[in-house]
C-alpha cells in the first residue's frame, strides 16, 4: 500500500508540475510534443499534460522534409490523410547544390549570428571563400554550410573568413553528386 500511495503521490504532482511548466513557458520558448498530431491538425486544440480538458490554440504548423511525400503516398508508405492535412502549402526547395546565388547569402546571414553568438567581430567572408562556396557540392546541404559557418566563426584569426577556416580547399564532388552519391562513391 505504501509503494501505491508513494506513485500516487508522484503522479498528481508530476501532473501539477507539468501543467506549471506549460503555463510558464506560452510566453516563451517552448517544446512541444504532438502525440497524435493528425487530430490536432484538425481541431487545433492540446490538451496540456496533466490538464483535465483540451484548449484552443491558434498556431500554424510547418514541415519540412527532403523525402517525396507524394511518392511516399502512392507507394502507400504514407498516410493520406495526414498527407492532405500537413500538405495545405507546398513550397519546393531546392538542394543548397542547385542555388549557388544563395549559399552566399544564407552563410552571410549564419555568420552574423553565430559572430554575435560568439562575441566576435567578424566582417564577412574572403573572396575565395565565396568562390569556394559557390563551387561546393554541399552533399550536406544548409545543415553542413551551417556547421562550416559556425566552425570557422569561432575559429577565424582575421576579420575575413577564408576558405581554409570554412574547410573548403579542396575540390569538391561534382555539383550533381549528392550524399547517396557520395557514400557510394
Amino acid at each position: 500500500k505504501q509503494a501505491s500511495d508513494l506513485m500516487s503521490k508522484f503522479v498528481g504532482e508530476t501532473e501539477q508540475n507539468m501543467a506549471a511548466m506549460f503555463r510558464e513557458a506560452e510566453n516563451e520558448k517552448a517544446i512541444l510534443l504532438l502525440d497524435e498530431a493528425d487530430s490536432f491538425l484538425q481541431d487545433r486544440r492540446v490538451e496540456r499534460l496533466g490538464g483535465r480538458g483540451s484548449l484552443a490554440v491558434d498556431a500554424r504548423v510547418i514541415t519540412a522534409t527532403n523525402a517525396d511525400l507524394s511518392r511516399l503516398l502512392a507507394e502507400g508508405r504514407f498516410r493520406e490523410d495526414l498527407y492532405y492535412r500537413i500538405g495545405v502549402v507546398t513550397i519546393p526547395l531546392p538542394p543548397l547544390r542547385d542555388r549557388e546565388d544563395d549559399v552566399v547569402l544564407i552563410a552571410d546571414a549564419l555568420l552574423h549570428g553565430f559572430a554575435a553568438e560568439a562575441g566576435r567581430k567578424i566582417a564577412g567572408f574572403s573572396k575565395d571563400a565565396i568562390v569556394a562556396m559557390r563551387a561546393h557540392a554541399w552533399p550536406g546541404n544548409v545543415r553542413e554550410l551551417e556547421n562550416r559557418v559556425r566552425r570557422a566563426a569561432v575559429m577565424a584569426e582575421s576579420s575575413r573568413i577564408t576558405a581554409a577556416e570554412l574547410e573548403l580547399t579542396k575540390p569538391s564532388a561534382s555539383p550533381r553528386q549528392g550524399l547517396r552519391e557520395l557514400r557510394a562513391g
